[in-house]
């Protein structure tokens, strides 16, 4: 990976680090197993050490952001929230809300391959969020706390549970999203497993699109925040399995979809999509990955089944013959 070669006589690893380092050993790719002994040495201490430092900023981090202060505390409570008074509609009808969309409730819109789209916040209230999020950054900069990202795919971001936003957001699940995910999507169950929360930001010269890829939730709420931007479409390239994540998407699976401030989109963490490049301005998202501890248990994601667009069961009418998919093959790489 280039850089400078260390003295390895002067690096002094413990007893975990050495047993680590001799369990990941027969797991690693060919191309570094085959390495002279020395080289490979240099990657495993190498990446040793990067854990270490790793380890080393997120104890600061967290130590650090205990004494943050928030600019706007009513934030941290649901019922100072600002939500559209659309989606309370929606909210107040969900027991309408159909996931065939044989039943049409006004302003919730099955996009098609069930990804629903439905005004959720009010603009000047996903502003005020965002001037808050800014606000925890400016204060991790002046106080050089490196901020822990969304997840290895984000360079940019941060991660909200972290700095007060938990109880909020759990609170968002239970009386907001739940109730539309039950109908949506029924073969999930309750979403009673915890979350995972973060704000993403796409602008040119930092990132500005992200790879193809399954979310680690049973359930997907991507709320558009702001801010001012064009292009970054969603694109999304059907729903999957484990066993069949890496599978071509099916034309007929392919669907694009617009962000619009103030708007949310709600999916199947299994669908499999990615962010395409954004052209001029900034985009960021409060993306909330809902989990179902019932459904995780039962190991359901682990079993291809009907709801799996690669399923080639007995009763499944899809040809096991080879499909092209319309992206190129570099865009399906994670």
């Amino acid at each position: 990976e280039g850089g400078e070669i260390m003295d390895l006589k002067k690096v002094v690893l413990t007893e975990e680090e050495r047993k680590m380092i001799k369990d990941i050993e027969p797991h690693l790719p060919d191309a570094i197993r085959s390495l002279p002994v020395e080289q490979k040495n240099q990657f495993l201490i190498g990446k040793i050490l990067q854990l270490r430092q790793s380890m080393k900023d997120e104890q600061e981090y967290f130590e650090g952001i205990r004494k943050y202060k928030p600019k706007y505390k009513d934030l941290y409570e649901l019922k100072n929230w600002k939500f559209d008074k659309r989606f309370l509609k929606i909210i107040a009808n969900a027991v309408d809300i159909d996931e065939k969309g044989e039943k049409q409730i006004q302003n919730f819109e099955m996009l098609g391959h069930g990804v629903y789209r439905f005004p959720m916040l009010e603009k000047k209230f996903a502003l005020k969020l965002l001037q808050e999020i800014d606000h925890f950054e400016d204060w991790c900069k002046e106080k050089k706390l490196k901020i822990l990202r969304p997840n290895s795919m984000n360079n940019y971001g941060a991660i909200v549970d972290h700095f007060g936003f938990q109880p909020v957001i759990a609170e968002l699940i239970y009386k907001y999203i739940q109730p539309i995910s039950l109908k949506v999507f029924k073969r999930i169950g309750s979403l009673d497993g915890g979350h995972h929360a973060f704000v993403v930001s796409y602008q040119k010269g930092k990132d500005t699109k992200l790879a193809f890829h399954r979310d680690d939730s049973e359930v997907t709420l991507n709320l558009c925040l702001g801010r001012v931007f064009e292009a970054g479409e969603l694109y999304f390239g059907g729903v999957r399995c484990t066993k069949h994540r890496q599978s071509k998407p099916l034309p007929s699976e392919e669907l694009y979809v617009n962000h619009s401030v103030g708007y949310g989109l709600l999916h199947l963490g299994a669908h499999r999509h990615l962010a395409t490049s954004i052209t001029s301005g900034r985009r960021e998202n409060l993306i909330v990955w809902a989990r179902s501890s019932s459904y995780r248990q039962d190991g359901k994601d682990n079993e291809c089944g009907k709801w799996c667009g690669a399923y080639e069961g007995p009763t499944s009418p899809k040809s096991k013959s080879s499909i092209k998919s319309t992206l190129a093959e570099s865009e399906l790489q994670e």
